[in-house]
């Protein structure tokens, strides 16, 4: 099956405390997916069990540095992508993201790094 990028509208949006329920309900209900390839989904247990990465992730933002933005349709998380060990002088930085499965093959991650 062919998927088309322009049946599908997302944005980016910097994560919130607000969102830790409805990141936990992605996380959980694409876990056997996303475990294959991000280990620490095992580890997230609870909706509490994430309160360090958004902090994390919230002051890392209030300081300019590592952004993480979620990646939403529809005004549902689909997925998420983060930057860190960003270099301007050498305008290097590395890139992890995920996306839950029925999303993958959309052009979204490409057109979310443009």
């Amino acid at each position: 099956m062919i998927k088309s990028l322009l049946c599908v509208s997302w944005q980016l949006s910097p994560i919130k405390e607000s969102d830790q329920k409805a990141l936990f309900r992605v996380l959980d209900e694409n876990r056997i997916y996303l475990n294959k390839w991000l280990p620490f989904v095992s580890t997230i247990k609870t909706e509490e069990d994430l309160d360090s990465f958004i902090d994390f992730v919230t002051e890392a933002k209030e300081v300019k540095c590592s952004p993480v933005f979620l990646i939403k349709s529809n005004d549902k998380i689909i997925g998420l992508i983060g930057f860190k060990n960003t270099n301007l002088a050498l305008k290097e930085t590395e890139i992890g993201y995920w996306i839950i499965e029925n999303m993958q093959g959309l052009g979204i991650i490409t057109s979310a790094l443009i």
